[in-house]
């Protein structure tokens, strides 16, 4: 596209045009054709740009670009039909208009770089949107480096300059991202898969200036063997699951509120600590553990490999034994599940989770640790961190302080009948990978956890359940008990063997408690979402 390969000035504005309301339609006319003599009408509004008669619908384009006789507006288009409701796959459609008159035609990518990014009005886009961008060579199939070197020219289309690190080492995004000075960056493209978003949080909650850091927007590309993130992204959004698809939400520059986990690890019955990891996916006990941490031996498979550890794990059945309490949620309550969620609960209570004395501590990774999937034993954020039983005293002072607000409650109002379960498996997010369905009605932002847990032991219950998770059916199934919730505790038996547990895919082992709580709206990715409308969310 660019004779000198680099990215061009999108322009700088023009005063007639930032006069304009979003109501109005920009009206011209250019050749389609640099030799021919007839031109054609041309015009933009807020949702369309007409060329002729052909429409292109403004959520399909992510910006224009200045060329010597004119400039090109890159559109991502979705194909008619497909298996998607609203569409099929995106593919790259460049429209070409020429014009001699250079101004004409920098008012015109003005323009439309500013509706194709809902900017308002008066903004001027910026020329380079420069991002860090973390490569994982090791994740799935190992074909990240690959995807990257297909996304540069999707990436030039959009303005976005990427700085690329291809990581070397488990927790080297971690590391980094706790030191680095994330201003220098518009946003952070991660090409991986879900364990590479996990330490790039993790990171975030090292820093001492977290609470403004995490709200630094990032994207994720698909490049490891469950991509649930990304899956959910599609999902809510209405997109196809495809690579240009989940690049797109990066190229429109719109972000959505995601909220944040945390996992509060207590080893032993006993103990008086305990360890804080953060997260954004699911928690998986029992079966699904099993299948998502033990079937790493046959990495090589990609995602399939969930799937034949499945069928092995039915013909070698077994049951887990846990005591399940949880709080359910509460619609319109100010907490968590209302309508009321909001960003400054969530902060707020990682801030209460945050005030006691904090340890960074390092653990060994195990030695089948992939060298750069984010480890299979998750490394806590904070150590040293009263335990539930032992935070309960400071739990009712802060309740009597006038509009608290409290979030991150220890105490749990239900508690499932049996303790005999051959899984359990919660979300925040619809899909926790490209098969598995496990919340369909669930948002990006909703400030609930979707608890699902199938007790007893039974292979024919437990293969119908896993047939239906494909799709979200097993929420009729009625041998699968669903509910939504605000917090909830896994406590296994402190002198068994310790559990496996699955913390958004990262292996956690203990003979303790897991306390999973959610925090509504904390972090900021690229998603386009299905909203239509001008300039309502942030845009970069």
């Amino acid at each position: 596209l660019l004779e000198d390969g680099k990215i061009p000035s999108i322009g700088r504005g023009d005063s007639n045009l930032d006069s304009e309301s979003y109501g109005s339609i920009l009206r011209s006319t250019f050749k389609l054709k640099l030799t021919s003599s007839k031109e054609v009408d041309v015009s933009i509004s807020a949702s369309a740009l007409m060329v002729g008669k052909v429409r292109y619908d403004i959520r399909d384009i992510v910006g224009a670009t200045i060329t010597k006789n004119g400039y090109v507006v890159h559109a991502y288009p979705k194909a008619a039909g497909g298996c998607c409701s609203s569409g099929g796959a995106r593919s790259y459609k460049p429209i070409r208009l020429f014009c001699r008159d250079t101004d004409k035609s920098q008012m015109w990518v003005t323009r439309i770089c500013r509706f194709s990014r809902d900017l308002p009005p008066g903004s001027n886009p910026p020329a380079v949107r420069k991002m860090l961008c973390y490569v994982n060579p090791f994740s799935g199939t190992g074909s990240a480096p690959q995807i990257m070197e297909r996304a540069r020219s999707m990436f030039l289309h959009a303005g976005i300059e990427p700085t690329v690190v291809e990581t070397k080492k488990a927790n080297q995004v971690r590391e980094e991202v706790a030191k680095l000075n994330l201003e220098a960056w518009d946003g952070v493209i991660i090409i991986s898969g879900d364990g590479l978003v996990v330490e790039y949080i993790n990171g975030i909650m090292e820093r001492e200036d977290w609470e403004s850091a995490i709200t630094r927007p990032f994207g994720v590309i698909p490049g490891g063997s469950g991509n649930g993130l990304v899956h959910s992204f599609n999902h809510v959004s209405g997109e196809t699951v495809d690579e240009t698809s989940s690049i797109f939400h990066i190229l429109k520059g719109k972000t959505h509120a995601l909220d944040l986990l945390s996992y509060e690890v207590v080893s032993g019955a006993q103990s008086s600590s305990s360890v804080i990891v953060y997260g954004f996916l699911s928690l998986a006990w029992g079966l699904i553990a099993d299948i998502d941490l033990n079937s790493e031996v046959i990495r090589c498979c990609g995602p399939a490999r969930f799937t034949l550890w499945a069928i092995f794990r039915l013909c070698c059945s077994k049951s887990y034994q846990a005591t399940l309490k949880y709080t359910p949620s509460r619609e319109g309550n100010g907490k968590y599940g209302g309508s009321s969620n909001s960003r400054e609960q969530g902060i707020h209570a990682l801030k209460m989770l945050r005030n006691s004395e904090a340890i960074i501590t390092d653990e060994p990774q195990s030695a089948s640790t992939n060298a750069c999937s984010s480890g299979k034993n998750l490394k806590p954020i904070h150590e040293g961190l009263p335990s539930p039983a032992a935070s309960a005293v400071a739990e009712e002072e802060e309740k009597k302080r006038p509009g608290s607000g409290r979030t991150n409650s220890t105490s749990m109002s239900e508690t499932a009948t049996s303790k005999i379960f051959t899984l359990i498996y919660a979300s925040s997010t619809p899909r926790v990978s490209d098969e598995i369905l496990l919340a369909p009605k669930a948002k990006l932002d909703d400030g609930r956890i979707h608890l699902s847990y199938l007790e007893g032991s039974n292979c024919c219950s437990t293969l119908c359940g896993l047939l239906r998770l494909e799709d979200g059916s097993f929420e009729t199934d009625p041998r699968f008990k669903s509910v939504q919730v605000d917090q909830f505790r896994v406590e296994t038996d402190s002198k068994a063997a310790p559990a496996l547990y699955s913390l958004d895919g990262e292996r956690m082992d203990t003979s303790g408690s897991v306390t999973v709580r959610i925090h509504p709206k904390v972090l900021n990715v690229f998603c386009i979402g299905n909203e239509v409308g001008v300039f309502g969310n942030q845009n970069v």
